[in-house]
């Protein structure tokens, strides 16, 4: 096929953008003759849609394994897509149920850096960067949305900026500033500020530097020679207007520079020119109100926007000092698209609301989850750009693509203007959305959990609903056991609940609990033996050993803790009378009767490959027998380094006095996300770049399976995805519930030994 050909011998994607482009500019051309009506026409519109998509969403799977173009990327297109029509059904790679989505979205990709926090976004004509929490700064072409360079700040990056030509990055931290060359990711200059930077621009045909500090003044660094200087501030001349005892909270350059809006805590906007040293101008809509953040228009020097804490949405003329419009926007970031025609806000839930700059009409509404830290448009204005805490989206709704206004226009007279149109990306906050989900045993049903409270059954092999059982409340966890037909729920209330779920699918009533208690303390884990004759029960600060049966529940047990660091219980993987308690790096094993401690005082120690305090993410039996995978998080490092293992405990000594100390048997790749589970000789796992793989109990070799899409890893915030007794992966992405069948027969082994 020829996209596997480009993707192997050229390995540049934007061949693939360019050809989509030609298909357009054909179609286009066609029109003016004739119309364009006919399957082969409907054909080549599609793929010229599809050919973009199919590199914002798949670029980097499709780099990396390039026959996935014919195995496992066309199920995981829309249906409507002719990529999934084509290609989807063909037997050779995975198969998809359940997902109803028909058509591409406004969201043409999703970039992710779980391990990381989003700290600062900025865009040229042909790239965008971002730049994180732990210093790293990551350069991407804005056609693919592939990875191009990545650059080292030193220290969490505060402000980026692109300068005109495109050809320099200006990245800003707390205490120092790099100028980088973008085509060669080497530094050209670099240099100390006394004080936090609040915002960047360039000036003088890119010759000159500007930054805003927040001590009240202005660094300046000549291009050419590096020399940085600072001009004089504007504390002294704001003394009257009481702004003198207190720092900026926000700053914000117009687009040539020459003017530096500065927001105080509950203060007017100050509006200083840079040009008129010590000229300033103070703008309010009113007594009382404060300022949240600030837009300047690209068309002219003449407009700016400003939101207030109240959600009011203000446009300013600086010509006449007046108020021209009004409106509601609940504001928390804003920026105006390089023509200066619109205008695009991102509030504090999330929604992204695009407005006409000069009349603030509203012309679009994106519903989605998770504060927006920072909005940008693309460099022809064509895509919205919005930075979250560990993600970035990509939206090109069609709104952005109005016909240019003639060069002439450029008053606010209002435009007759089509009504808004709001599109809802359900979310991990919808009250449909899933919260937990158990397989049942070797059968082909799964238990859902929803935000809703409701508990549902599906059949996994219809992707079919079959009833609800039962709704107790937001539901957190579920654990089903195959021995008893039981199922343990927690909801957000901590209570907890235990039904028998035997001829569940052939009865419409709800179930009626075995168990049902409602817990006074924060609930962090509840656990059940293998019978679930025994529920434990566990807080932060105690655990709870209860003892279950059909005419009574009685607490068998009580611990209690002066204090606990990360902590996780498990049933031991071999001896099913015994449990697990892993305390940051050390291990110690109970009986499920009593919740006597079995090992000394000291416990086991796991040693790990660089010892340092731990968060533990996940601990989990696998193989059968002996074995147990864990997953920790390195908590003294800035971003979120993960590190699994396998440990046999075989090895593990009951009655030991000392400090015994165990060395793990298999050390996986340290691009673990997610332990998923084991499917027969094979502990399943997915990786940080989305990739779903395996290693055998040896370690011998990483197989890497199949790709998921980056807009999936973040759907429902935590991430939820099982495996089945046959190997289907079970992924809940928003409300809905998808099944993966045949994803780990495919199989790309990898010469990484562990």
């Amino acid at each position: 096929m020829w996209i596997t050909y480009v993707a192997v011998q050229q390995s540049n994607l934007n061949l693939l953008v360019e050809t989509a482009k030609a298909l357009k500019q054909y179609l286009q051309k066609r029109s003016k003759q004739q119309s364009l009506f006919g399957k082969e026409f409907m054909i080549i519109d599609a793929w010229s849609t599809d050919l973009v998509r199919l590199i914002t969403h798949f670029g980097t799977c499709l780099l990396a394994s390039p026959s996935s173009i014919l195995t496992f990327i066309p199920p995981l297109c829309p249906a409507d897509s002719a990529l999934r029509k084509q290609f989807g059904s063909t037997g050779r790679g995975i198969s998809l149920l359940g997902l109803t989505v028909r058509a591409w979205s406004d969201c043409l990709s999703t970039v992710i850096e779980p391990q990381d926090q989003y700290a600062a976004l900025a865009v040229s004509k042909t790239q965008f960067a971002i730049g994180m929490a732990s210093g790293m700064i990551t350069i991407y072409d804005q056609a693919t949305c592939q990875k191009i360079r990545t650059l080292k700040h030193r220290e969490a990056v505060g402000v980026l900026k692109f300068d005109n030509a495109a050809g320099t990055l200006v990245s800003a931290g707390a205490r120092r500033v790099y100028v980088w060359d973008v085509t060669s990711g080497t530094t050209l200059w670099s240099f100390n500020i006394p004080h936090r930077c609040l915002s960047l621009a360039f000036t003088d045909q890119d010759r000159l530097l500007l930054g805003a500090l927040s001590n009240n003044c202005v660094t300046t660094c000549d291009m050419a020679t590096g020399i940085v200087r600072e001009i004089a501030g504007w504390k002294e001349v704001l003394s009257t207007h009481a702004y003198a005892s207190q720092p900026p909270i926000s700053a914000k350059f117009n687009p040539d520079a020459t003017l530096l809006a500065v927001l105080y805590r509950g203060k007017a906007i100050a509006l200083w020119d840079l040009k008129l040293d010590g000229e300033y101008a103070i703008f309010s809509p009113g007594a009382g109100a404060q300022v949240i953040c600030v837009a300047f228009s690209n068309a002219n020097n003449k407009y700016f926007v400003a939101s207030y804490l109240d959600g009011e949405l203000v446009l300013f003329d600086m010509s006449e000092f007046q108020v021209v419009r009004r409106t509601f926007a609940n504001a928390k970031v804003m920026t105006c698209s390089p023509d200066g025609r619109t205008l695009a806000c991102g509030d504090l839930r999330g929604n992204i609301s695009i407005f006409d700059f000069e009349g603030l009409e509203l012309l679009y509404r994106i519903r989605t989850d998770g504060c927006i830290q920072q909005l940008e448009f693309s460099g022809d204005g064509r895509c919205l750009l919005d930075m979250r805490e560990w993600q970035c989206h990509i939206w090109s709704p069609e709104v952005l693509l109005r016909s240019d206004l003639s060069v002439k226009d450029s008053g606010y007279a209002s435009m007759s203007l089509a009504p808004a149109k709001e599109v809802e990306y359900v979310g991990y906050s919808n009250p449909a959305a899933i919260t937990s989900i158990a397989i049942c045993g070797d059968r082909e049903h799964i238990f859902v959990g929803k935000g809703d409270g409701s508990v549902d059954l599906f059949d996994a092999n219809c992707d079919k609903q079959l009833r609800t059982l039962f709704s107790p409340g937001r539901v957190i966890s579920l654990h089903f056991d195959n021995a008893s037909d039981t199922l343990i729920n927690l909801d957000h209330s901590n209570r907890v609940m235990i039904h028998h779920c035997t001829d569940f699918a052939g009865t419409s009533e709800e179930l009626k609990p075995l168990f049902d208690q409602e817990f006074s303390m924060a609930i962090c884990q509840v656990l059940g033996n293998t019978g679930h004759t025994r529920l434990l029960v566990s807080s932060s600060l105690k655990d709870t050993l209860w003892t279950i049966s059909s005419n009574n529940s009685l607490i068998t047990k009580t611990i209690e803790w002066e204090s606990r660091e990360s902590f996780r219980w498990a049933s031991h993987p071999s001896q099913p009378d015994n449990l697990v308690l892993l305390i940051s790096s050390v291990l110690h094993l109970y009986e499920w009767s009593t919740l006597n401690r079995l090992t000394g005082s000291q416990g086991i120690l796991l040693e790990l490959s660089r010892p340092s305090a731990v968060d533990i993410r996940a601990i989990m039996p696998c193989f059968g027998k002996n074995y147990f995978a864990t997953l920790f998080s390195d908590v003294t490092t800035q971003h979120c380094s993960l590190r699994g293992f396998l440990w046999n405990t075989s090895n593990f000594p009951e009655d030991s006095t000392s400090t015994f100390r165990t060395r793990p048997c298999c050390i996986l790749d340290e691009g673990v996300r997610h332990l998923i589970g084991y499917y027969g000789r094979n502990l399943v796992y997915l990786t940080h770049d989305g990739w779903v793989c395996s290693i055998d109990l040896h370690g011998a070799a990483t197989i890497r399976h199949f790709f998921l899409p980056a807009d999936w890893l973040c759907a429902n915030g935590e991430l939820i995805i099982e495996v089945t007794a046959n190997g289907d992966l079970i992924f809940a992405k928003k409300d809905e519930l998808a099944v993966i069948k045949r994803g780990l027969e495919s199989r790309i082994e990898t010469d990484q030994k562990r």
